[in-house]
């Protein structure tokens, strides 16, 4: 009696069962083009959000302070409050992109009074979540509050002042930048709308 042999569908050497297309190479680029966007964009948040910080608590400003406690050669201005160690220069805008900078100084300093003038940018986007934290020196400025201390390093010495008055101004109010008979600390940035929305100015008193 002959053996019986099922009969069993022949497949071809290009034929797979249980197995899923592969992807065009046009839909593998549009899939990394997707894939590298979408990193981009994270990044990119991720970026604009560095220099956002909640307000130092008293003990994290304690903190803070003894981490720049040494006094540097250079003049710097010191905002516990919002965590701001930034380097004073002289000279014309162009050095906002390395830190702080001197308005007028023949109207004042810490060591001869008068209105002591600092400018900084409120946010610049850079590259790096680093570079930009360093640039958007008072992007947290809006933390600042009546009776927070402000530390100026001049001259190898710590100056205290405790800030008295915030306020905000149009974009051409000159006022702030006037010269006055007692010493004091101006400091001021753009809102967050841009240089030609107006100016956020914190006033702050000198202690010692």
């Amino acid at each position: 009696m002959p053996k019986f042999k099922p009969h069993l569908p022949k497949f071809s050497k290009h034929h797979r069962t249980n197995s899923t297309p592969k992807p065009s190479g046009w839909r593998r680029a549009l899939q990394l083009l997707l894939a590298v966007a979408v990193v981009l964009s994270l990044y990119a948040l991720y970026v604009q959000r560095a220099p956002v910080i909640k307000p130092l608590s008293e003990n994290k400003q304690k903190e803070f302070i003894s981490s720049v406690a040494e006094i540097p050669k250079v003049n710097r201005i010191i905002i516990p409050k919002i965590a701001v160690s930034s380097e004073i220069f002289s000279g014309d805008s162009s050095v906002l992109n390395k830190g702080s900078w001197h308005r007028y100084p023949d109207r004042g300093d810490p060591e001869q009074g008068g209105n002591f003038i600092i400018a900084a940018h409120r946010y610049i986007s850079e590259l790096t979540p680093q570079k930009t934290i360093q640039k958007s020196v008072l992007y947290n400025i809006n933390e600042v509050k009546l009776g927070d201390k402000i530390f100026i390093d001049w001259n190898g010495k710590r100056i205290e002042y405790v800030v008295t008055e915030i306020k905000k101004v149009k974009p051409n109010d000159s006022t702030i930048e006037l010269s006055t008979s007692t010493p004091q600390l101006t400091l001021y940035t753009c809102t967050l709308n841009g240089v030609n929305d107006g100016r956020e100015v914190v006033i702050a008193k000198k202690l010692n």
